[in-house]
């Protein structure tokens, strides 16, 4: 990849080769001394495929075809329930992180490039012109209408508890909107909107997860699952459009901003009630964990979330290795302690500064190097 104006002498000393060498090889060694050869591998191609698949719907939401949309993210629920299924199963082992770590950097690499081919060859862009997605649109509607019904009927053949059914499907399409929303916020120049945006996103992931780990990932509730978060991530792609052409929201208007783009006023807020809640809170130790592993979680997603949709691999790749890593020790934390009510605040609070110092720093870098929101011919 040819060095970017303005790249700093640190950033050229990293390879994109090297950094993939040395991934790979650090793959092979966590197979190589797992206890479960078969179980680690197992797991390592559901994270690859999941993150292919994410990396396609990441780049999808923020495209103009509902139909590539709705395919990537149907493929995304597959895997993405598979790898938690397989993780509850193991409880979340720490001896998973290495090899999950690196099967979903690899993945998210390879979904970046997989879905900028695929766009390329589709003539697919970041473009909101309704007459450019139309046909798109209509062959979408009726993959859902089918998808759609099939679902249903596998819920209502299966399920022993269609409250519990109606409830995640309800909360996934929930979160598919919200988590939208957020996922265009963190590539947008909006600081309230991606807090707003972010808060409520946090809320409905708590729900859901604390819902479907309390039912140890059950398999039956994945028709459900799927159903809520196509709808759901649809749903979100064109409300946040309206949103974001409503505010005047824009994907690389800092590229060429002249003021300061990291959001300190709203971070310097938010830091303050964070200080508050450890100090006011029992266990202090606890709540300062989920408060950092949140701020850095939210950070990595803020930063892999925009790589995705920008033209540099090795930015991509660094930012991912990050992003995946500290959420497998964020889930892993809240879920050690049962998904208490408790851990919500801090966990909220710490992702809301994270994700928008994160957006912060990416815009920086961006802007630095010259990393625009297209790939560059």
């Amino acid at each position: 990849m040819p060095v970017a104006a303005g790249e700093t002498s640190v950033y050229r000393l990293i390879s994109t080769r090297n950094l993939i060498i040395f991934l790979a090889l650090t793959g092979i060694i966590s197979i190589i001394t797992a206890g479960s050869t078969r179980a680690i591998v197992l797991l390592m191609a559901l994270s690859f495929l999941s993150n292919v698949s994410y990396s396609c719907v990441s780049r999808s939401a923020v495209r103009n075809s509902a139909l590539y949309h709705a395919i990537a993210l149907l493929l995304s629920n597959i895997a993405f329930y598979s790898v938690l299924y397989r993780l509850k199963t193991d409880n979340l082992n720490i001896q998973l992180f290495i090899p999950y770590t690196v099967a979903t950097v690899f993945g998210s690499v390879s979904g970046a490039v997989i879905s900028s081919r695929i766009e390329d060859y589709f003539g697919i862009t970041t473009s909101t012109d309704k007459t450019a997605s139309a046909r798109a649109s209509s062959v979408a509607k009726k993959f859902l209408l089918a998808l759609s019904s099939l679902l249903v009927a596998i819920v209502v053949l299966t399920t022993k508890d269609i409250w519990t059914s109606v409830y995640i499907a309800g909360l996934v399409f929930g979160g598919g909107v919200s988590f939208s929303i957020v996922r265009r916020s963190r590539n947008s120049n909006n600081t309230t909107y991606h807090i707003f945006a972010f808060l409520f996103d946090s809320l409905l992931w708590f729900l859901l997860y604390r819902k479907l780990s309390l039912n140890n990932m059950a398999l039956t509730l994945f028709p459900a699952y799927c159903l809520g978060s196509i709808f759901g991530g649809l749903t979100g792609q064109k409300t946040s459009e309206r949103i974001e052409n409503a505010i005047g929201a824009s994907a690389d208007a800092h590229l060429n901003s002249s003021g300061r783009l990291m959001p300190w006023r709203s971070i310097a807020i938010i830091l303050v009630l964070c200080v508050v809640m450890i100090a006011i809170l029992p266990d202090k130790r606890l709540i300062s964990i989920i408060t950092a592993l949140a701020l850095g979680q939210q950070i990595a997603f803020s930063l892999v979330s925009r790589s995705r949709n920008r033209n540099n691999l090795t930015y991509h790749l660094i930012a991912s290795v990050f992003s995946n890593g500290v959420w497998f020790l964020t889930f892993r934390q809240i879920n050690s302690h049962n998904w208490n009510w408790g851990n919500y605040p801090p966990y909220a609070a710490g992702g809301a500064m994270g994700s928008i110092t994160g957006v912060g720093i990416s815009m920086n870098i961006e802007k630095s190097l010259n990393i625009t929101s297209e790939t560059k011919k």
